[in-house]
C-alpha cells in the first residue's frame, strides 16, 4: 500500500508560485491520509500527521515594466472587467509583460471592450489622459484609437484574420498581432507602434509582422506545455496551482527581455538579475553574479530561464536562500574552443541548509536533466553537498543557442571563493 501523502517541505520538486488550476489529481490513499489545505507541498512519507510547511511569498507580477507596471501592480483591479490581477488568464499576462518590455511604444486590447494597457513610450503619446486611460475600455479612454482599432478587433474576435497593420488617428503606424486564449481563440489585439525608420519600408514591415505572430503563437504552446508539465508533477489540485504562476512568470521575463531587443538576443547576466530580483534578492547583498557577456537565442532563452527559475525557487524554499545568512554565486565561462565552444554555467549554494537528494523527480529536475538536454544538447551535474547544492549546466553554444555567434573562449582559470563558483 502507497504511504499516505504527508504535507512537508521537499528539496528540489517545486516552488512558492500560486495560481489558478484544475487538473485532476487525486491523493495516495493509506492510513493518515489528510485532505488538502492551502500552502505547502506534498510528498511520501511513513507517518499519518500532517504538518504545514511554510511557503515563500510568491513574487511580485509584473517584475519591472517603469512606470506603467508599477501602476498595474499597485492598482486594485478587483472592480474592474479583467478582475483581481492574480486571476488574470496567461495569455493576458504573457501579453502584458511583451507590452511593458517592448522599447516601442505598445498597447494591449483585450476582449471586446477593447480594456487598454500601454507601456510608458505608449503612455508618453497618451498625455494628459493618463493614468486615467489605462486599464480602461479605449472607447472612453482612447476614443481616436478606438475608431481605428475597435473594429478590427471585433473582427478579430470575431475568427476573421486582422490586417498586419494599422494607420491610427493620429498618423502613427501600428503593427496588429492578435492574442490568442487559452481556448485557441483570438480574445486580444496586441498595437506595436513602427518605428520610423520602417515606415515605406515593406520588408522591413512584412519581417517585424512575422517575428510578432511567431512570438505569439510559440508563447501560447509553451504556456500550454508548462500547464501540461506541470500537472503531470504535481500531487494535488493544490499544488498545481501554487506553483504554476512563477513559471509562467518566469517565461514571460523572457518573453518581456526578448522584446525590448528582439534582435540581439537575451542577456544571460539579465536573465539571472532578473529572476532573483523576482525574489527580492539583489546582486551584491545575498547573490554573486560573473561571466563574460552572453546574448542568447529566444528560445534557448526560455529554457535556460525556467531552469534558473527553478534553481531559484528552490534555493528560496528550501535551500541557502531559506534563511538569513545563505548566500548563491552564479557564474559562467565560456570553455572549448572558438569552432565548438560551450557555456559552463554554475549555480553554487553557501551557507544554508544542508543539501538532501530529492526523493522523487519533479518539473524541476525533469527541467535540469531532461529538458536541457533534449532541447539544448546540454546536460547539468547536481551536487547536493551537506554545506550546499552546486549546480553546473554545459551547454554548447551553437547558433541555435548563441544569438550573436559564440564568444571569445577564456582561459581556464581557477575562480575566487572555496571552491568553484562558490559564494565569497
Amino acid at each position: 500500500m502507497d504511504d499516505p501523502l504527508v504535507r512537508t517541505p521537499e528539496p528540489f520538486v517545486r516552488g512558492a508560485d500560486r495560481r489558478v488550476g484544475t487538473p485532476r489529481v487525486e491523493p495516495a490513499r493509506g492510513a493518515g491520509t489528510r485532505p488538502s489545505t492551502p500552502g505547502g507541498r506534498w510528498r511520501r512519507v511513513t507517518t499519518g500527521r500532517a504538518k504545514p510547511a511554510k511557503a515563500a511569498a510568491a513574487p511580485a507580477w509584473p517584475a519591472g515594466g517603469g512606470a506603467a507596471g508599477a501602476l498595474l501592480r499597485d492598482r486594485d483591479w478587483s472592480r474592474s472587467a479583467l478582475g483581481p490581477s492574480r486571476d488574470w488568464p496567461d495569455p493576458v499576462r504573457v501579453a502584458v509583460d511583451m507590452v511593458l518590455g517592448a522599447p516601442l511604444p505598445a498597447a494591449l486590447l483585450w476582449d471586446r471592450d477593447g480594456l487598454v494597457l500601454y507601456n510608458d513610450a505608449f503612455a508618453e503619446a497618451v498625455g494628459a489622459r493618463h493614468p486615467a486611460a489605462f486599464g480602461a475600455p479605449a472607447a472612453e479612454g482612447l476614443p481616436e484609437l478606438w475608431l481605428s482599432a475597435g473594429e478590427i478587433l471585433r473582427e478579430a474576435l470575431d475568427g476573421g484574420v486582422p490586417p498586419g497593420r494599422m494607420r491610427a488617428g493620429d498618423g502613427a503606424e501600428h503593427v496588429l498581432v492578435p492574442v490568442r486564449g487559452a481556448d485557441g481563440a483570438a480574445a486580444g489585439l496586441l498595437l506595436i507602434a513602427c518605428p520610423d525608420a520602417a515606415r515605406g519600408n515593406e520588408a522591413r514591415l512584412e519581417a517585424i509582422l512575422s517575428e510578432l505572430h511567431h512570438r505569439v503563437r510559440n508563447s501560447l504552446a509553451v504556456i500550454r506545455s508548462i500547464a501540461r508539465r506541470t500537472a503531470e508533477t504535481s500531487r494535488s489540485v493544490e499544488d498545481y496551482a501554487m506553483h504554476l504562476d512563477g513559471r509562467l512568470n518566469a517565461f514571460a521575463r523572457v518573453q518581456g527581455a526578448v522584446t525590448r531587443d528582439p534582435g540581439s538576443g537575451v542577456d544571460l547576466e539579465g536573465l539571472v538579475a532578473d529572476e532573483l530580483l523576482a525574489y527580492q534578492i539583489r546582486e551584491g547583498s545575498r547573490a554573486r553574479i560573473g561571466g563574460p557577456p552572453v546574448r542568447l537565442t529566444p528560445s534557448a532563452a526560455e529554457t535556460i530561464g525556467l531552469a534558473i527559475h527553478e534553481l531559484a525557487t528552490n534555493a528560496v524554499e528550501h535551500g541557502a536562500l531559506a534563511g538569513e545568512r545563505g548566500r548563491v554565486a552564479v557564474t559562467w565561462r565560456v570553455e572549448g574552443t572558438a569552432e565548438a565552444g560551450r557555456l559552463a554555467f554554475t549555480w553554487c549554494e553557501r551557507g544554508g541548509r544542508r543539501a538532501r537528494p530529492p526523493t522523487s523527480k519533479g518539473f524541476g529536475l525533469n527541467l535540469l536533466e531532461r529538458t536541457l538536454a533534449y532541447d539544448l544538447k546540454g546536460r547539468c551535474l547536481l551536487d547536493f553537498a551537506p554545506e550546499g547544492l552546486t549546480c553546473r549546466i554545459e551547454v554548447p553554444l551553437t547558433p541555435r543557442i548563441a544569438a550573436c555567434g559564440p564568444p571569445p573562449v577564456e582561459r581556464p582559470a581557477r575562480p575566487p571563493g572555496n571552491g568553484a563558483g562558490d559564494p565569497a
